[in-house]
């Protein structure tokens, strides 16, 4: 399946990651920490050990399987780490072990920490955060990053960002979230407080949540102020978004919310303020009606490649492509990948768009 890299747009929060933070991502005279098979530092604990403030911890293709690899001490300074060869040959298989990946805590962690070419697999945290934990006024950024069944009974299968103490502003850039779960809320990312966390062209499906009385299958909010520009929201349970509290103020621009197979694509308490701009939510199981501020939203198919072989790249007939809808620009993360197609779901029945999904 085709990521959401390369589609050659350049959104609004795309200056959240400003050359100056790219910059300083890798100054003069920090140290690179070489890991992996025939490397210096045979664990990525041994090589955060080693490190110091703006230090690049490289990670060469490889399986990094359990501590300590996941669940590392926290990290409260600087430090970039950089998987080369991408997320499909470095995978951090965290093997459930008791504890999230990464967790990232205090003011000390700036954008110039960075997360690059990674997969997360099988992370799990009792409390919340089975992938990545930020807090305390945090502000990682992630990029080409997939997060893959990692789990939690609380909240945040994969990510947990809590800005209730000094808040957490991370950013998430190009990333996939793929099949987590959470027992309480937000079956990919669960956001609260003061937080301003950055999704840009990110891609959600088949995440979930178990809980009946709450919901963000993909990703929960509350009193959150997070952006979500040119994401793509397919294929996860309940509500795919839930947002809850009256702080906070939470943005959808240019995105596709489509096929939940059991709930609506946006659910918005009354008394939560989101602004959902110029995108499609088509084919929700509970409805694609949304209640919050919005400018052009369509309610047509996103016509993706292939449903039930996880291939969201698009139809060259399809509405997210910009020659085909009001606005003229592309929506959700994922480009054309096959010729025109018609909707797969088109007078279909639910259990059929059901079995269409593989979670």
């Amino acid at each position: 399946m085709r990521d959401c890299r390369s589609t050659g747009r350049e959104p609004v929060i795309t200056l959240l990651i400003t050359a100056a933070a790219l910059a300083g991502a890798f100054p003069c005279g920090a140290a690179q920490r070489h890991v992996g098979p025939g490397q210096p530092y045979m664990t990525i604990q041994q090589a955060v050990n080693a490190a110091s403030v703006n230090d690049t911890v490289v990670c060469h293709p490889a399986a990094y399987d359990g501590p300590p690899n996941a669940n590392l001490d926290p990290i409260d300074f600087d430090l970039v780490f950089l998987a080369p060869a991408g997320p499909e040959s470095t995978v951090i298989n965290a093997q459930n072990y008791n504890g999230p990946v990464f967790e990232f805590s205090g003011t000390d962690i700036t954008s110039a920490t960075r997360v690059e070419g990674f997969s997360f697999k099988d992370g799990y945290d009792p409390f919340d955060g089975g992938g990545v934990r930020i807090k305390e006024g945090a502000d990682p950024v992630f990029e080409n990053c997939h997060f893959i069944s990692c789990e939690s009974p609380g909240n945040g299968g994969a990510v947990s960002i809590n800005g209730n103490f000094g808040g957490a502003s991370p950013a998430f850039y190009d990333c996939v979230f793929k099949i987590n779960a959470a027992e309480q809320r937000g079956g990919a990312v669960h956001a609260i407080g003061a937080t301003n966390a950055a999704f840009l062209r990110c891609l959600f499906y088949g995440n979930s949540q178990d809980h009946v009385d709450h919901g963000g299958g993909a990703v929960y909010l509350s009193d959150a102020s997070p952006t979500f520009e040119n994401c793509t929201f397919v294929g996860n349970s309940r509500s795919q978004i839930q947002v809850e509290g009256p702080g906070g103020r939470a943005d959808f621009r240019w995105c596709a919310i489509s096929y939940s197979p059991d709930g609506v694509g946006l659910d918005v308490e009354s008394q939560s303020s989101v602004y959902l701009y110029e995108s499609i939510v088509y084919g929700n199981a509970g409805g694609d009606a949304v209640t919050c501020d919005t400018l052009g939203v369509w309610y047509m198919d996103p016509l993706y490649c292939d449903l039930a072989a996880d291939d969201y790249s698009l139809c060259a007939n399809s509405p997210c492509i910009a020659a085909h809808n009001p606005n003229g620009r592309n929506l959700g993360c994922t480009v054309e990948g096959c010729g025109e197609c018609e909707s797969p779901v088109a007078g279909a029945t639910w259990g059929r768009v059901k079995g269409l999904f593989r979670h």
